[in-house]
């Protein structure tokens, strides 16, 4: 609760100091070190209803708030510094991702995926609620370098492209709810939730940009991502998390077409006294082209989720078509644990239409099989989705 009157207090900060600064850059009060400084905020409130069957939960509605604000300084043509804050609020599972108990038989490990954060402990589970910074940086930039620090995202994760979709909460691939099915596929994944890091990547030339970052620890547990400390397993703790990554992002005037291309690693070492975990690794990999309101993407990732005997990996495919202020799509993604033997195919189709200037309406429906040890033959489910969005 503390926590979420913190954010909330930050929150209306920032929509009453922004566009005070923003508004009237020749006021006294924007003298001094404030003379040049930009701002910006931006707040989303998404909810999302659920209505289907099958063995997934089904408790909708689930609610998203994010806030976001970043200042920047601009001290001459070749130097800038800044500070980035995000955060929210969030009721829904908690857990985007894999990681949830698997009714598991004899062969599973007594184990914590590191990356995916299945278990076999069924009394474990992410809470429903939850408030936090999401970030909290401060960054310089030069003409060809930027260096950041603090709370925030590895170098694998900022450059990844994102997923094709018309949903913000819902998805086959890396959703942050998922209402049909255990939401498996995610190529979202990373080895930590946000956490304190330096990061140094380059300005994008000729449409590539490279980064690499290392954080002291890597925090299992944050908003959109969390995974159970699990103590009963022996869960390690993860030390010298290095990742790195590549991005390219260009339209070709010629041609119109717009392509994006990410790649990425991430590396940690585990303190672990059990055989059962390893110094857990991940890559991962996407491409997307845009043309004529068309997009179409494709993403992968492949992780030995920290275990031994571990192997996780997961891909999608997403098209959407732009037309007006209406936006269709389809994606589907399949996702596998080995040592979890668990695995899932989700699909989904939906359309989605902006309101006014703000507002954004979509409705869909999302088609799930999952194979798990526990069971016979495969768990189907499909759930119908609406979903309302606001951006201010």
């Amino acid at each position: 609760m503390k926590r979420l009157t913190a954010l909330a207090g930050l929150t209306a900060s920032w929509i009453a100091a922004a566009p005070a600064i923003s508004a009237q850059p020749d006021d006294p009060a924007t003298s001094g070190w404030l003379s040049g400084v930009e701002t910006s905020t931006e707040i989303d409130l998404d909810i999302l209803f659920a209505l289907g069957e099958g063995d997934a939960p089904h408790d909708g509605p689930y609610a998203d708030l994010r806030a976001r604000f970043e200042a920047e300084k601009v001290a001459d043509a070749t130097l800038r510094y800044g500070v980035r804050l995000a955060g929210g609020a969030v009721r829904h599972d908690g857990g985007r991702g894999p990681g949830g108990y698997v009714e598991c038989g004899p062969g599973c490990p007594d184990a914590v995926g590191l990356a995916t954060g299945l278990h076999t402990a069924a009394a474990l589970g992410p809470d429903e609620a939850r408030a936090g910074l999401t970030r909290a940086e401060a960054y310089v930039k030069s003409g060809y370098f930027e260096i950041i620090g603090g709370l925030g995202e590895t170098a694998a994760q900022a450059g990844r492209i994102a997923p094709s979709g018309v949903f913000r909460l819902a998805g086959a691939d890396a959703a942050l709810v998922s209402p049909a099915g255990s939401g498996h596929p995610d190529t979202a994944l990373s080895l930590s939730a946000p956490t304190v890091r330096v990061m140094a990547r380059s300005r994008r030339l000729a449409g590539f940009r490279a980064s690499v970052s290392w954080a002291p620890e890597a925090d299992p547990c944050g908003l959109d991502q969390c995974r159970p400390a699990a103590p009963l397993f022996g869960r390690p703790s993860l030390d010298g998390l290095w990742s790195a990554g590549v991005d390219f992002d260009h339209q070709f005037r010629s041609s119109g077409v717009r392509w994006s291309a990410s790649a990425g690693v991430e590396r940690a070492d585990a303190s672990a006294s059990s055989p059962l975990y390893a110094d857990p690794w991940l890559v991962s990999a996407g491409v997307s082209r845009e043309e004529g309101g068309v997009t179409v993407s494709a993403r992968w990732l492949a992780s030995n989720d920290g275990l031994s005997s571990g192997r996780y990996e997961a891909a999608s495919l997403a098209a959407t078509y732009e037309r007006g202020d209406w936006l269709y799509g389809v994606s589907a993604a399949n996702a596998r644990s080995d040592a979890f033997d668990v695995s899932e195919t989700s699909i989904l189709f939906g359309a989605s239409r902006l309101i006014g200037r703000n507002g954004l309406a979509g409705a869909g429906v999302q088609i799930s099989s999952e194979t798990r040890p526990g069971a016979p033959g495969r768990d189907e489910d499909a759930a119908l989705l609406a979903e309302l969005g606001w951006r201010f």
